[in-house]
C-alpha cells in the first residue's frame, strides 16, 4: 500500500462521516466518495484489511442507491435509506462491532 492509498481510504471514511452527520447531501457525498475509491484502487489499496472491507460495504451500499423514484427497484435504496444504512455501518465501526453486511454475500 502506498501512503496515497492510505490517505484516500481515510478520505472515504471522512466523507462518509460528513454525510452521516448531515454535512453533505447524497450527491455531494457519492461523487467524491467514488472518486476517492477509484483513486485508492489505482494507488494501491489499504493494508488495513478491515478498513478496506468496511469501505467495500459502503461502496456496495452506494451501488444499491438509486436517486430516481420512478426507476428504483424494490431492493435499491433511496437517499434516506442510504443514509440509514451508512449510519448503522459507522455506528458499528466506531463500536468495534462492524461485520460484513450479509446483503452483499461474499463467497
Amino acid at each position: 500500500m502506498t501512503a496515497e492509498g492510505a490517505r484516500l481510504a481515510q478520505e472515504q471514511l471522512d466523507l462518509t462521516r460528513r454525510f452521516v452527520a448531515g454535512g453533505l447531501s447524497t450527491p455531494q457525498f457519492v461523487a467524491p466518495f467514488m472518486s476517492a475509491r477509484n483513486a485508492e484502487i489505482d494507488a494501491g489499496s489499504s493494508d488495513d484489511l478491515a478498513l478496506s472491507d468496511f469501505l467495500d460495504d459502503i461502496w456496495f451500499a452506494i451501488d444499491m442507491h438509486n436517486e430516481y423514484d420512478e426507476l428504483r427497484e424494490p431492493d435499491e435504496f433511496d437517499d434516506a435509506q442510504l443514509l440509514e444504512v451508512l449510519a448503522g455501518y459507522l455506528a458499528a465501526w466506531d463500536a468495534g462491532t462492524w461485520q460484513f453486511d450479509p446483503r452483499w454475500a461474499r463467497e
